[in-house]
């Protein structure tokens, strides 16, 4: 099993990364903040996930810049009918500590952005993941509406870890979606 890879970014492509390690280029299926947040040339460590198929005997690899995300990419790709596409898809929809907080409180809506995901199948995926997920303090939950405020920053070209900042500095006495909106912006902005 091939746990982790370490060495530098070449190409960088829609969903996925080459890592050249000693002249060999692995291809690494990973979500898209995590291609948003780094460079070619760069060197990264990743830990991967290898999926064997069968059907054309190729291995594919799926990699995370932290085990906490490649432990809930197991989790998630375990589900019944939830390959690891879907898997990636849903980890670059939003933090492990949102999709957390979704699942606790049974939110489908989040889920429910993934396209290819229903409700149904949404469901599906709260009910297996409730009892296994726990909520990790040291993270930054984000209420429904800042996962709103997320979406319309994305759609105006934000990058994932540039929305992130912005939303930590946005204080907790704005409520309002709107003018938690307008502050990110402003934040942005500067």
């Amino acid at each position: 099993m091939i746990y982790s890879i370490k060495g530098k970014i070449t190409e960088i492509f829609n969903d996925s990364l080459i890592i050249n390690v000693r002249d060999i280029g692995y291809q690494i299926f990973t979500t898209s903040n995590l291609l948003e947040s780094v460079n070619k040339g760069e060197e990264i460590k990743i830990f991967s996930y290898p999926i064997i198929r069968e059907n054309n005997h190729t291995i594919e690899l799926y990699g995370f810049k932290t085990e906490k995300m490649l432990k809930y990419f197991k989790l998630l790709k375990d589900i019944s009918r939830i390959g690891p596409k879907s898997s990636i898809k849903i980890l670059s929809l939003a933090s492990i500590s949102n999709l957390n907080q979704a699942i606790v409180s049974e939110d489908t809506e989040i889920l429910t952005k993934v396209s290819g995901i229903g409700k149904k199948t949404a469901k599906r995926i709260i009910l297996e993941l409730k009892g296994k997920l726990k909520q990790d303090k040291s993270d930054q939950l984000f209420n429904k509406k800042d996962i709103l405020v997320i979406e319309a920053l994305k759609k105006m070209g934000y990058s994932s870890a540039e929305i992130r900042k912005a939303i930590k500095k946005v204080p907790d006495t704005i409520s309002e979606t709107q003018k938690r909106l307008k502050r990110a912006l402003k934040i942005l902005s500067k």
